[in-house]
């Protein structure tokens, strides 16, 4: 099982849940108001409603596609993690690999996703919130985030999420 996050986040020695329980109501928990609320979900209904265009956010699949080639096969089953209107699972699929799971906490753009995709007949996409996905265990040879943990961190609770988010489990 391979997990890509494009900004690491480790833990030492602790579980996401002993680090959580130091950090709910601490000064680290608390967005500074001059930032944009990534973290909080009525941004992205208001966004994905007023910006249709597709954009990927730090990497497309093609700046990506040689690791990916050495880590999965094409009969490997994937998870995009925040999948948003990137065209990265598109243009995945499109050079074979066909079982891709993909959530996004905004409904708004998994209604645009299964319509822009609707022709792409393996791939999946559902309303699902990070901190709390709801597929089993060992499912997946891939989890990519390319900038999931990034929008949580400019949230309110912004460890807490995340710790949620990468909670020690096996995809």
């Amino acid at each position: 099982f391979f997990f890509f996050f494009f900004f690491f986040f480790f833990f030492k020695q602790k579980t996401a849940y002993e680090i959580s329980a130091c950090l709910v109501g601490s000064e680290m928990c608390i967005r500074d108001s001059s930032m944009t609320d990534y973290g909080n979900p009525e941004y992205w209904e208001r966004r994905y409603k007023e910006k249709q265009s597709t954009f990927d956010w730090l990497e497309s699949y093609k700046s990506l596609q040689f690791i990916i080639k050495e880590l999965i096969t094409p009969e490997s089953r994937v998870l995009v993690l925040g999948c948003g209107n990137a065209a990265f699972s598109e243009d995945m699929y499109d050079d074979g690999y066909k079982y891709i799971d993909n959530c996004d906490i905004s409904g708004t753009v998994i209604e645009q996703m299964r319509e822009r995709s609707a022709d792409r007949k393996e791939m999946t996409y559902e309303v699902m919130d990070v901190r709390d996905l709801k597929y089993g265990s060992e499912k997946y040879d891939l989890a990519v985030d390319k900038s999931t943990i990034d929008a949580l961190l400019c949230g309110n609770d912004a460890y807490y999420n995340v710790a949620l988010m990468t909670k020690a489990r096996t995809l």
